[in-house]
């Protein structure tokens, strides 16, 4: 089994019509499944899969939204910090005097 900072590899086994891949115990803890317990797969792009306890897919695209979610919190964070420099006379405002910082 190797094992890297993105996942831990398994060989996939065939068993009657069936394939199977192995559970890690970490694995198993962290979703509290126990034999016989219920698993889903979940295609979420190209050669990609995400295994589930959940039929439904809890928020979405695992990394993506969250950065979506944290570029945009960014974003709104550095626009008041712009206005609240511009509010303090510290920015000057653009040529239309409309508020907000020359860039």
């Amino acid at each position: 089994m190797k094992t890297t900072a993105e996942g831990q590899q398994r060989r996939v086994r065939r068993v009657g019509t069936s394939w199977v891949v192995p559970v890690p115990a970490r694995v198993r803890e962290h979703f509290g499944w126990k034999e016989g317990g219920t698993a889903y797969w979940h295609l979420v792009g190209p050669r990609e899969a995400v295994l589930s306890p959940n039929a439904r897919r809890v928020g979405g695209k695992p990394y993506g939204a969250a950065l979506e979610k944290d570029l945009r919190d960014a974003r709104e964070h550095i626009e008041r910090m712009k206005r609240k420099l511009v509010d303090a006379r510290v920015f000057p405002t653009d040529a239309r005097g409309a508020g907000r910082p020359a860039v």
